[in-house]
């Protein structure tokens, strides 16, 4: 009979172990896929950031350079 109780509990604490092992996997995938969207969010907002800024210089560098050209220079009188 005791053998019989033993088999049992071996069993029993086979299938916790299973149980727990099976969350502690759940969690750990689900915190891996929740840092891998972080991280795909912050590399397109940086290369959003990125052509931003190079957006911004090409347009500030070429009304820069219009304005210049459609600026009158002021007389210099006689």
């Amino acid at each position: 009979m005791s053998v019989i109780i033993a088999a049992a509990i071996a069993v029993i604490g086979t299938l916790l172990g299973a149980v727990v092992a099976h969350r502690y996997q759940e969690k750990s995938s689900a915190r891996a896929a929740a840092r891998a969207d972080r991280e795909r969010e912050h590399r397109h907002l940086l290369e959003a950031c990125a052509d931003f800024v190079g957006v911004s210089k090409t347009i500030g560098g070429r009304s820069t350079t219009a304005g210049a050209a459609s600026t009158p220079l002021p007389d210099s009188g006689p």
